[in-house]
């Protein structure tokens, strides 16, 4: 593009936004190898939403597609510097808060690179790592029926963002882990080179607070896991990815798998398509080889497009895992264990948000009826509020198959609880659903999950999700729909309650929204859940205020990292599910539920009969 062109573009831009941000980078022309840092000015007030990507000078600045060739989140001070291995060409760098492409530019400004130093800058498509795979610090993977009874797990590893060792510290030494379980956003490499994988991959082993303290310190800790959207491919992608078979042999050099693990390139035309993997640990004594089933699986290589700027939908036929892996899931739920931890890059409980126009998602077939089914098949049809962010949820036929898949585990005897753990996010949180009894599937079962993600990153948001665990459940008003969190304590007339009260009604109430000293808001009520109806009783829960976006005590959204802890006690046959933010003293135990699982599976009982 000429230099005059680009700049009228770039002005034209400018004058459309009036008093708007702008940006600027420290140079307009770069060598290969320098720091390129780019500064936001005009822009008072900031979002967590807010990032900066790079991207080459021939894209309209609002339909930008992914992935961008660098991008990164913009800090407090509104800079982002950026590493500056470039390819040869001219660029521009942009403000933006889309979180799904095309993505639309807030501002913009050109540059060049010349005299680029990187060996991946050729013509392929994908373009091969040729740096060696760093040996220094190295991962250790399991083995079946080594005994495990802590499992610790996180996702969206950004190392340059953490503040300090407090976080694997306290994984360590403190919690004391017998296996790390990396749930995706293992590391930062959105595009097709695989030179750029090696290299985040490399950095992240060697992180000086991860080496400290982390997995791959001595005695090493194993690590098993999956991958999400920005280590395997670039922003939500799934099987449109063109390295995706490039992009496995990275994960498996990162993790360390043995050579005669099917994922491993060395099985040659026999490699498994896909990260999917399980491993069967004992319990701690060591007596029962058949102590946590743990089931990691891969949401990405086989995804089918999610909406149509990822490739050509595929209405009923959109699926998650592909027949190949869903035949392998089967198979791995009918082994029998006491426990089931499924690991997943991605969420899995939050319903979808059916207020989005659901034409919007690929999986919506119209007419042909099996995206509205499968979401009744679960009992959300009356749920009026989900999630908005990338989850199972928007592939309803897959999500459904899934948990029911889990339901009838458990109704087979092949397992007694199954807790899903998952990433993404930015925040942590804690969740229950109950399955409703399928002549399939069988009777009502509880499925659990718990997600853990940023080290170190965060996102402060209110986000709906009527099924994350409630202290006491209320419905709105009256409307006896029971999504809504009560909000304790709560002062009503002069009165501090701290439980749900019958005061001036016909039944227990609680208020559902307060001011910050606590007072009532004259309209935010609620009716009560009857306490022997909550899938989490309060006596089994454990919670502070702290580091909350609202008064939902199982959302954590503000701590500087955090990560999940999932501890079996196998002599009570009871199971702590928690989430840890160790920077913060006072409340390192966000928050945390307790599960018994010494009930056997009761038989299935057909409530229409």
């Amino acid at each position: 593009m000429n230099k005059l062109i680009a700049s009228l573009l770039l002005l034209t831009r400018a004058s459309c936004i009036e008093s708007g941000p702008t940006i600027a980078t420290d140079k307009s022309e770069y060598t290969g190898g320098e720091t390129i840092v780019v500064t936001i000015t005009n822009y008072d007030d900031p979002t967590f939403l807010d990032w900066v990507g790079i991207w080459p000078a021939v894209y309209d600045a609002q339909q930008l597609p992914s992935p961008s060739s660098e991008w990164d989140w913009l800090t407090s001070s509104n800079t982002v510097t950026f590493a500056g291995d470039l390819c040869d060409g001219e660029y521009e760098v942009y403000l933006l808060q889309d979180i799904s492409p095309p993505y639309s530019s807030l501002a913009a400004a050109a540059f060049t690179v010349s005299g680029s130093t990187r060996k991946d800058c050729g013509d392929g498509v994908c373009t091969i790592a040729t740096s060696p795979y760093d040996d220094e610090n190295v991962h250790m993977a399991p083995v079946d029926g080594t005994a495990v009874s802590k499992i610790a797990f996180s996702s969206c590893y950004a190392p340059s963002y953490q503040v300090s060792n407090a976080l694997w510290k306290h994984m360590r030494n403190t919690f004391e882990a017998d296996l790390w379980l990396w749930l995706g956003d293992n590391q930062y490499s959105d595009g097709r080179s695989l030179e750029t994988k090696r290299e985040r991959y490399n950095a992240a082993r060697n992180d000086q607070f991860y080496r400290e303290y982390g997995p791959v310190a001595e005695p090493k800790i194993p690590v098993t896991g999956t991958w999400d959207d920005h280590d395997y491919a670039a922003n939500n992608q799934g099987n449109e990815y063109e390295c995706k078979k490039l992009s496995q042999d990275e994960f498996v050099y990162h993790f360390n798998v043995p050579s005669d693990d099917p994922r491993h390139p060395d099985q040659g035309v026999n490699q498994q398509e896909g990260i999917y993997s399980a491993y069967m640990f004992s319990k701690a004594n060591g007596e029962d080889t058949d102590g946590i089933h743990q089931i990691n699986l891969d949401a990405r290589y086989h995804r089918s497009p999610t909406f149509e700027n990822y490739g050509t939908c595929q209405g009923a036929a959109t699926d998650m895992l592909g027949e190949t892996q869903w035949a392998w899931l089967e198979q791995e739920l009918s082994r029998p264990s006491e426990i089931k931890i499924v690991a997943t890059g991605i969420q899995v409980l939050p319903p979808l948000n059916l207020g989005r126009d659901l034409g919007d998602y690929c999986a919506y077939d119209w007419n042909g009826n099996s995206f509205e089914t499968a979401v009744a098949e679960v009992g959300e049809s009356d749920f009026a509020s989900g999630t908005s962010y990338e989850t199972w949820a928007e592939i309803p036929s897959s999500r459904t198959r899934l948990l029911k898949l889990c339901q009838k585990s458990i109704n087979d005897g092949n397992a007694k609880a199954i807790v899903f753990v998952s990433g993404d996010q930015h925040w942590a949180e804690i969740q229950a659903k109950k399955m409703p009894f399928d002549e399939n599937a069988g009777a009502e079962q509880i499925l659990y999950e718990v997600t853990a993600s940023g080290i170190d990153q965060r996102w402060k948001v209110d986000v709906d999700n009527p099924n994350r665990v409630r202290v006491r459940s209320a419905d709105s008003r009256g409307s006896g729909d029971f999504v809504y969190e009560c909000n304790f304590p709560f002062e009503f007339d002069g009165v501090v309650y701290n439980d749900c009260t019958t005061v001036d009604h016909d039944r227990p109430w609680c208020s559902t929204g307060t001011y910050a000293d606590d007072k009532h808001i004259h309209g935010s009520w609620g009716n009560c859940l009857p306490e022997e109806e909550e899938l989490v009783p309060r006596s089994m829960q454990s919670y502070g205020k702290s580091r909350k976006c609202t008064d939902q005590y199982h959302h954590t959204c503000t701590a500087q990292a955090n990560y999940g802890g999932i501890e079996v006690d196998w002599s009570t046959n009871r199971m702590k599910l928690a989430v840890y933010t160790p920077h913060h003293e006072g409340e390192v135990e966000a928050s945390s539920i307790f599960v018994d699982f010494s009930a056997a599976p009761e038989p299935p009982v057909n409530p229409f009969e």
